[in-house]
């Protein structure tokens, strides 16, 4: 929004616009606030009565955090029709929540980012129209305003009828965490779980002339028993991991890769982790944390757990030939995964390899 981002350089802009699936003017399937005014939905809709309209979240966040918040509009009268957009001046936005059913992600060309509007109408239930939304906080510590604009519409078609109110919630940013601390150690950590049968994981490393194109896939098998909580918390910016793969040169472990995934996060313009029934998830497919595109941990009695790591492209810190092979496997290549917990999770690779060229490595568990 041209003028409002003027009078509120710091401010996160919500306007609920009306939702007409026949009338692409009434912006149906949502607009980004770079095309209404200073007054909001208002610009657009008028002759209804104002709602009242609430924002709510957390106001006091850590720098990096990603917290949820909601936007509450009154249905006034046949007024029982609303939508959405969210603007952020600093930070991202993501879809998510409790009530993010009929949002979606659009872009303000003007500021180059990701804003959350509607994509169906949302009818009120028991007197209000609720929207849920997710914003990760800079990092830097800092004050932000939230300004909400709520439009109750009629659904008639036209934009008339309709009404709009604003609402505005002033967030404190805390500085954010640094980096998370590396946690491979120099040589493989002791007593981490195994998998509980022979060749249950497996371990490829694809070297590719195109770096785009190089993998990395890790799975972890019918693994030693591991309850829910030996995960930690990776949703809620707590608990970090760190894959470390270690090379036995002249039979000396040496460490040759590590890829990080920090706790919390949006990854792609959405939470990079999800929590499941039996473990956790996480998708990024910008690739941005050393190349990682997926990790999923499932919990499990003995022989029942399981972990599935995935990485690709030019993020991933594929080692340099360590001699005839992408590795040296002077005896064994060893693969712990580390959370900040301090669990740990373990296969060894020992030689020959099922393959081991310059091109790749593939090789099952002893």
């Amino acid at each position: 929004m041209r003028n409002v981002d003027r009078l509120l350089p710091v401010a996160m802009l919500i306007c609920v616009l009306t939702i007409i699936a026949t009338q692409a003017h009434a912006f149906s399937t949502g607009i980004s606030s770079d095309s209404f005014g200073s007054t909001g939905c208002n610009a657009c809709h008028s002759g209804g009565t104002a709602p009242t309209v609430t924002l709510t979240g957390p106001t006091t966040v850590d720098g990096g955090s990603t917290n949820q918040y909601t936007l509450q509009i009154t249905a006034v009268g046949s007024q029982i029709d609303g939508g959405l957009n969210v603007a952020a001046s600093d930070g991202t936005l993501a879809v998510g929540g409790s009530a993010a059913n009929n949002t979606r992600t659009v872009l303000n060309g003007a500021k180059g980012r990701t804003e959350i509007s509607h994509n169906h109408p949302k009818m009120s239930s028991n007197g209000f129209v609720t929207f849920s939304f997710l914003w990760t906080a800079p990092n830097n510590a800092t004050s932000v305003t939230l300004n909400g604009w709520g439009n109750a519409v009629n659904g008639n078609a036209t934009t008339s009828g309709d009404m709009a109110a604003l609402a505005t919630l002033v967030i404190t940013v805390n500085a954010g965490s640094p980096t998370p601390t590396p946690l491979c150690a120099p040589t493989p950590l002791p007593d981490c779980r195994r998998p509980k049968a022979l060749g249950k994981s497996t371990f490829q490393v694809k070297d590719n002339v195109k770096d785009a194109k190089d993998t990395l896939t890790w799975n972890w098998g019918k693994g030693a028993a591991t309850s829910l909580s030996d995960f930690g918390d990776p949703v809620n910016g707590t608990t970090s991991y760190q894959l470390c793969v270690y090379d036995s040169v002249l039979s000396v472990p040496t460490p040759v890769m590590a890829l990080m995934a920090p706790p919390g996060g949006i990854c792609a313009g959405k939470p990079c982790w999800a929590a499941k029934k039996t473990g956790f998830l996480y998708k990024d497919k910008n690739l941005t944390n050393d190349g990682l595109m997926q990790l999923q941990f499932v919990a499990g009695a003995d022989g029942k757990a399981k972990i599935v790591v995935k990485g690709k492209g030019v993020n991933l810190p594929v080692p340099a030939p360590a001699g005839p092979g992408l590795f040296a496997q002077d005896i064994v290549v060893t693969v712990q995964l580390v959370n900040s917990d301090g669990v740990c999770w373990e296969a060894d690779f020992s030689a020959p390899a099922k393959k081991n060229d310059l091109k790749q490595f593939n090789d099952k568990s002893d």
